[in-house]
Protein backbone atom coordinates (compact mmCIF):
# COMPACT_ATOMS: atom_id res chain seq x y z
CA UNK A 1 0.00 0.00 0.00
CA UNK A 2 1.42 3.69 -0.56
CA UNK A 3 -0.29 6.63 0.59
CA UNK A 4 0.05 9.35 -1.94
CA UNK A 5 -3.07 11.60 -0.33
CA UNK A 6 -0.73 12.42 2.22
CA UNK A 7 3.31 11.89 0.96
CA UNK A 8 3.14 12.81 -2.91
CA UNK A 9 5.42 10.30 -4.37
CA UNK A 10 7.06 10.77 -8.04
CA UNK A 11 6.22 8.85 -11.41
CA UNK A 12 9.59 7.45 -11.07
CA UNK A 13 9.41 6.26 -7.86
CA UNK A 14 6.26 4.69 -7.96
CA UNK A 15 7.02 2.57 -10.58
CA UNK A 16 10.41 1.36 -8.86
CA UNK A 17 8.18 0.33 -6.30
CA UNK A 18 6.28 -1.89 -8.65
CA UNK A 19 9.32 -3.13 -9.84
CA UNK A 20 10.15 -4.01 -6.14
CA UNK A 21 7.25 -5.53 -6.23
CA UNK A 22 7.02 -7.84 -9.19
CA UNK A 23 10.97 -9.14 -7.55
CA UNK A 24 9.50 -9.69 -3.91
CA UNK A 25 6.46 -11.39 -6.18
CA UNK A 26 3.74 -8.90 -4.70
CA UNK A 27 0.88 -9.03 -6.88
CA UNK A 28 -1.51 -6.49 -5.99
CA UNK A 29 -0.52 -2.78 -5.34
CA UNK A 30 -3.24 -1.03 -3.03
CA UNK A 31 -2.99 2.87 -4.00
CA UNK A 32 -4.22 5.08 -1.18
CA UNK A 33 -4.94 8.43 -3.61
CA UNK A 34 -7.49 10.09 -2.19
CA UNK A 35 -8.21 11.09 1.63
CA UNK A 36 -8.35 14.16 3.56
CA UNK A 37 -5.34 15.67 3.04
CA UNK A 38 -5.21 16.07 -0.67
CA UNK A 39 -6.80 15.05 -3.73
CA UNK A 40 -4.35 14.49 -6.43
CA UNK A 41 -5.96 13.00 -9.13
CA UNK A 42 -6.46 14.55 -12.20
CA UNK A 43 -10.13 14.79 -13.15
CA UNK A 44 -10.18 17.08 -16.05
CA UNK A 45 -13.22 16.29 -18.01
CA UNK A 46 -15.30 15.87 -15.07
CA UNK A 47 -14.27 17.88 -12.30
CA UNK A 48 -10.69 19.93 -12.96
CA UNK A 49 -11.06 21.76 -10.24
CA UNK A 50 -11.03 19.82 -7.75
CA UNK A 51 -7.66 18.43 -7.99
CA UNK A 52 -6.48 22.09 -8.84
CA UNK A 53 -7.90 23.14 -5.17
CA UNK A 54 -7.12 19.86 -3.44
CA UNK A 55 -3.60 18.69 -4.22
CA UNK A 56 -0.82 20.21 -2.70
CA UNK A 57 0.48 21.92 -5.45
CA UNK A 58 0.08 22.23 -9.12
CA UNK A 59 3.01 20.09 -9.35
CA UNK A 60 1.67 16.98 -7.14
CA UNK A 61 -0.95 16.16 -9.09
CA UNK A 62 -0.81 12.26 -11.34
CA UNK A 63 -2.18 13.22 -14.55
CA UNK A 64 -4.54 10.41 -16.43
CA UNK A 65 -1.57 10.23 -18.65
CA UNK A 66 0.42 9.08 -15.20
CA UNK A 67 -2.01 7.14 -14.03
CA UNK A 68 -2.14 4.90 -17.29
CA UNK A 69 1.61 4.45 -17.03
CA UNK A 70 1.10 3.46 -13.99
CA UNK A 71 -1.27 0.61 -14.68
CA UNK A 72 0.25 -0.46 -17.98
CA UNK A 73 3.62 -0.92 -15.81
CA UNK A 74 1.88 -2.92 -12.98
CA UNK A 75 0.24 -4.93 -15.88
CA UNK A 76 3.16 -6.36 -17.66
CA UNK A 77 4.30 -7.59 -14.14
CA UNK A 78 1.10 -9.07 -13.62
CA UNK A 79 0.58 -6.90 -10.64
CA UNK A 80 -3.16 -5.20 -10.29
CA UNK A 81 -3.68 -1.79 -9.52
CA UNK A 82 -6.11 -1.39 -6.48
CA UNK A 83 -7.18 2.25 -6.19
CA UNK A 84 -8.70 4.18 -2.82
CA UNK A 85 -10.46 6.93 -2.69
CA UNK A 86 -11.05 7.27 1.13
CA UNK A 87 -14.60 8.70 0.95
CA UNK A 88 -17.52 9.63 1.80
CA UNK A 89 -15.35 10.11 4.43
CA UNK A 90 -11.93 11.69 4.84
CA UNK A 91 -13.28 14.38 2.39
CA UNK A 92 -11.23 17.55 3.80
CA UNK A 93 -9.47 18.03 -0.23
CA UNK A 94 -12.80 17.62 -1.67
CA UNK A 95 -14.43 20.33 0.39
CA UNK A 96 -11.47 22.69 -0.78
CA UNK A 97 -13.31 23.07 -4.25
CA UNK A 98 -15.87 25.25 -3.59
CA UNK A 99 -18.50 24.13 -5.43
CA UNK A 100 -18.09 20.81 -3.51
CA UNK A 101 -17.99 22.89 -0.32
CA UNK A 102 -21.66 22.57 0.84
CA UNK A 103 -21.46 18.56 0.40
CA UNK A 104 -19.24 18.38 3.22
CA UNK A 105 -20.41 18.07 6.12
CA UNK A 106 -18.60 19.81 9.23
CA UNK A 107 -15.89 21.25 6.89
CA UNK A 108 -13.06 22.96 8.42
CA UNK A 109 -11.83 25.83 6.69
CA UNK A 110 -7.93 25.50 8.48
CA UNK A 111 -7.17 28.49 7.63
CA UNK A 112 -9.33 30.03 9.80
CA UNK A 113 -10.21 27.56 12.39
CA UNK A 114 -9.51 28.30 15.91
CA UNK A 115 -7.81 25.47 17.52
CA UNK A 116 -8.28 26.39 21.16
CA UNK A 117 -11.78 24.62 21.35
CA UNK A 118 -10.82 21.58 19.22
CA UNK A 119 -10.21 19.11 22.39
CA UNK A 120 -6.73 17.65 21.94
CA UNK A 121 -7.59 13.97 21.87
CA UNK A 122 -10.20 13.56 18.81
CA UNK A 123 -8.56 12.66 15.49
CA UNK A 124 -6.90 15.06 13.69
CA UNK A 125 -4.55 16.00 10.36
CA UNK A 126 -1.34 16.54 10.44
CA UNK A 127 -2.60 18.27 13.98
CA UNK A 128 -6.04 19.61 12.61
CA UNK A 129 -9.43 18.51 12.94
CA UNK A 130 -11.35 16.11 10.17
CA UNK A 131 -13.50 16.92 7.85
CA UNK A 132 -16.96 15.12 8.00
CA UNK A 133 -18.09 12.94 5.10
CA UNK A 134 -20.38 13.40 2.05
CA UNK A 135 -23.63 14.37 2.84
CA UNK A 136 -26.54 12.00 0.84
CA UNK A 137 -28.48 14.72 1.19
CA UNK A 138 -27.37 16.71 -1.45
CA UNK A 139 -27.96 16.16 -5.02
CA UNK A 140 -24.40 17.24 -5.46
CA UNK A 141 -23.02 14.59 -3.66
CA UNK A 142 -23.83 11.80 -5.54
CA UNK A 143 -22.10 13.70 -8.77
CA UNK A 144 -18.99 12.48 -7.49
CA UNK A 145 -20.06 9.21 -7.49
Amino acid sequence: MLDTSRHFFSLDSILKLIDAMAVAKFNVFHWHIVDDDSFPLELKQSFPNLTFNGAFSENEVYTQAMVKQIVEHAKKLAIRVVPEFDNPSHTHAVGLDPYFRDVVRCFYDYDHYTMPNYPVQDYKIKGKPQSGALDPSYSKTYELT
